[in-house]
């Protein structure tokens, strides 16, 4: 069954962790028009023609819920040379573990930067749709460009104006106090 999810909260599906066992639990999600206009001005983006997700959650033998997803989009941004459209597909993979536990609780020696560390389950639920959301950002291209665009260089017919030497100065107030010096 695939969900469509209206703008509430951009494209939030909070899913209970005490549903969730160690058979996968599959969730498949797309984002109406309302939804994919928010998370657009969010990465302020020019706009997300489609966005879909689909997760498969379970239960890991020492705990952890085991979110295992993909998203498929077509995004509109700007390009960063011409600032014309440029349209692309977005398909991407991805994990992420979660934990009711709070870092050091197992008796772990973790620090709170450390990358392997599970991300925390929050009053028992997981959105997943945020989840979903923000491996969208993750994936977006940070300089979109066209195919066809290009710098032009500005070609300026002008006489060369001599660069001034920042420690210039420094250099002949130096040579003063060496022919002072040398006359002690």
């Amino acid at each position: 069954m695939v969900e469509c999810l209206s703008a509430d909260v951009e494209f939030s599906r909070l899913v209970d962790v005490s549903d969730i066992k160690r058979t996968p639990w599959k969730v498949e999600l797309c984002a109406d028009e309302s939804s994919r206009a928010s998370i657009a001005a969010r990465f302020g983006i020019a706009g997300i023609d489609r966005f879909e997700a689909t997760v498969s959650l379970r239960r890991t033998p020492i705990g952890l819920i085991h979110l295992q997803g993909s998203i498929d989009a077509d995004v509109v941004q700007e390009c960063v040379i011409s600032l014309e459209s440029v349209r692309s597909e977005i398909s991407q993979s991805f994990d992420i573990y979660y934990s009711e536990e709070a870092p050091g609780e197992q008796g772990v020696d973790l620090t709170m930067d450390d990358e392997l560390w599970p991300d925390p389950i929050v009053d028992g639920k997981i959105d997943v749709g945020e989840a979903a959301t923000e491996q969208l950002g993750l994936a977006l291209d940070p300089y979109p460009r066209r195919d066809d665009a290009a710098f032009e260089v500005a070609v300026v017919d002008a006489e060369p104006v001599p660069s001034q030497r920042p420690f210039a100065g420094l250099a002949e107030l130096a040579s003063k106090r060496a022919g002072a010096t040398a006359k002690r």
